[in-house]
């Protein structure tokens, strides 16, 4: 069977809404300004993600076929995985783990970030990556703590070694 969570013509109090469940179909949808949140999607077939204001937050998503984040959704999710090919359209946000696609093109004007977490961002492309003019991929202000500005006391986080004896060249740790 396929799904489609579709919330247009509803009012933000009577929101299509899909939450917290386990949903295995043939193609996954969502438009419109639907809710959909805390879902675990696999699709034998293709997962598209579409209409500005749509806000999902996903456990994961994996797809079979191909699929499109379109202009203005965004999405929060750990793992995204497509077999076939993924396109995320202009001026989306996706803030994940890992993505794993058979190709990619991210879009002018998209935003692929991860969340603050020390396993950090995985983008795992088999075949074409394509990053349009105007497009990010950041770790921006996601990592450890760094020290002050125009000082020499280091910042903080695990590994961070010890100090370079002089003249090593390194870090000596």
């Amino acid at each position: 069977p396929d799904l489609y969570v579709d919330g247009s013509g509803v009012t933000p109090e009577s929101t299509t809404s899909l939450v917290d469940a386990a949903v295995s179909v043939a193609t996954f949808s969502v438009t419109n300004a639907a809710r959909v949140a805390g879902v675990e999607v696999t699709a034998t077939g293709d997962a598209d993600l579409s209409g500005s204001g749509t806000f999902v937050t996903l456990s994961t998503l994996t797809a079979a076929g191909s699929g499109k984040v379109a202009s203005s959704v965004v999405l929060s999710i750990s793992s995204l995985a497509y077999s076939g090919s993924l396109t995320v359209k202009e001026s989306a946000t996706i803030t994940l783990s890992t993505l794993s696609a058979g190709s990619l093109t991210v879009s002018s004007s998209t935003l692929v970030q991860f969340p603050q977490d020390p396993s950090g961002l995985r983008i795992i492309v088999g075949g074409l990556f394509e990053l349009q003019q105007g497009a990010t991929v950041t770790a921006s202000a996601k990592g450890y703590p760094g020290g002050p500005v125009n000082s020499t006391t280091p910042g903080s986080g695990p590994g961070g070694g010890r100090k370079a004896a002089v003249g090593t060249g390194g870090s000596g740790g």
